[in-house]
């Protein structure tokens, strides 16, 4: 922070004492945070997120900062390593400013994550965890149970103490916590941010998290000068961000006759998961990557399958397509059978699966799936097992919470590195929007040596 933003908060607190406020600016601001939707950040995903409850988090930052940073990370994701060192520049360029709040998101594909997580509970019992973080992700290629005692040794930390923690059922739950909170902000990846309970995706440049954090502290400023306590600050920013976002999700829903012409240029930060099923390039590897939010009972899905097998076949490992689900609400079946997807997708065989139920339409009930998973050459149990604990139920919901927040109100709607094609369209059309982001995919990452999961977050964030 400048010293003159830090010389206006200190105007301001010094205003608050000195000449009691009146309350009618605030509540005309809250009253009107409410009912109006300003422009979004461009890399800001829109959604409507409930209030961030920091639990049992290691925190960091005074507890009267007007800006607290929540960060869902994993241990062994390599474009979270890569935000560090833009963090603790943020943490110095505005000292005393920030909080910043730590949970867990170790992905599945990360086969160490997750003990690094409970080793890291574990330092932070014994006050380390910030020191012990560092050196999880400057070390994130070794990972093993004896690295994670060497670092534990490397801080002097109580061994015994250290590893009965690690093992703790404690940790679990703390873990299984974060997780389920990750599902209940429909946060899939990571790093994954919450400013002030705005979200911000990706391993972005320094310049992006100034702007949003800027925009706090100038709404912060005013707050204080109209007599708002510095403790309650950031809960009451992010509660009337969670009020401008959900404001957004609901003119979503406008009848068409109110809306505007949609740009097709716009982005949208469309995020990804690996229990979605996908086909193609790798996420690593590929340029392009097009999510279709789909519905297993809508004719119009069926019809764009062919389009797609040509799609595959031209652009072969430089396109991935990702599916997610929107099942709507008058396809009676279309809820189960997403699900049903998702489990065989667990099993290795999403693909197959999806390819059998978009042929298989009109045979979609409970008994249909059952039958579908022993011709696809599932395992049964487990297939079974998964519907009747309805495991991927939250899974489906969050992805058609983001259906809504992205305007994706029907099916098909396909976002290609984040720009929107609706409906079951000619193959030429999809084509002339691949072309030009291989183009633009190509220039971003030879112009910022960007690849994978960084190089799609600034595709799906920033023209």
């Amino acid at each position: 922070m400048t010293g003159t933003q830090s010389e206006k908060l200190a105007k301001s607190a010094q205003f608050r004492t000195e000449n009691p406020p009146s309350r009618t600016w605030f509540t005309a601001l809250v009253l009107a945070i409410t009912t109006a939707c300003a422009p979004a950040a461009p890399t800001l995903k829109q959604i409507a997120v409930p209030a961030v409850p920091e639990g049992e988090a290691a925190v960091r930052g005074p507890s009267d900062a007007p800006v607290t940073i929540v960060e869902f990370s994993d241990f062994e994701c390599p474009y979270c390593a890569r935000v560090q060192p833009i963090l603790a520049e943020l943490d110095s360029a505005y000292a005393g400013k920030l909080r910043f709040v730590f949970k867990h998101k170790p992905l599945p594909n990360h086969k160490n994550a997750k003990l690094a997580a409970f080793a890291s509970m574990a330092a932070q019992n014994q006050g380390r965890f910030w020191e012990y973080r560092e050196l999880l992700f400057k070390n994130q290629r070794t990972l093993g149970e004896s690295d994670l005692f060497r670092f534990a040794e490397q801080l002097k930390l109580d061994m015994e103490k250290f590893k009965a923690d690690t093992n703790d059922p404690l940790a679990k739950a703390r873990l299984s916590a974060d997780d389920s909170l990750a599902i209940k902000l429909a946060i899939t990846g990571t790093p994954s941010f919450l400013i002030n309970g705005r979200v911000l995706t990706g391993a972005q440049p320094f310049d992006q998290f100034r702007k949003v954090i800027d925009e706090e502290l100038n709404k912060a400023e005013t707050m204080l000068s109209e007599g708002v306590s510095p403790e309650r600050l950031s809960a009451l920013l992010t509660e009337m961000n969670r009020k401008q976002a959900a404001a957004t999700t609901a003119a979503a829903g406008k009848p068409k006759s109110q809306e505007k012409q949609e740009d097709p240029t716009a982005l949208f930060a469309v995020g990804t998961h690996p229990q979605h099923i996908a086909v193609g390039g790798s996420e690593q590897d590929t340029l392009v990557t097009m999510v279709v939010f789909t519905d297993y009972q809508c004719p119009f899905c069926s019809r764009l399958e062919p389009t797609l097998t040509t799609l595959r076949e031209k652009y072969g490992n430089q396109l991935r397509i990702v599916f997610r689900n929107n099942p709507l609400p008058f396809h009676k079946d279309a809820m189960l059978a997403a699900q049903a997807a998702l489990a065989a997708n667990d099993q290795g065989k999403g693909w197959e699966f999806h390819q059998h139920l978009m042929n298989n339409q009109k045979t979609l009930d409970r008994a249909d799936l059952d039958r579908a998973a022993m011709i696809i050459g599932l395992d049964i149990g487990l297939f079974r097992l998964g519907l009747n604990q309805n495991r991927y139920q939250d899974i489906v919901k969050v992805d058609m919470t983001d259906a809504q927040a992205l305007g994706a109100r029907g099916t098909p709607t396909a976002f290609i590195n984040g720009k929107k094609v609706v409906g079951s369209r000619p193959t030429d059309a999809f084509v002339q929007v691949i072309d030009a982001e291989l183009e633009r995919a190509k220039n971003r990452a030879k112009a910022m040596n960007l690849s994978g999961r960084a190089l799609y977050d600034s595709l799906v964030t920033v023209p």
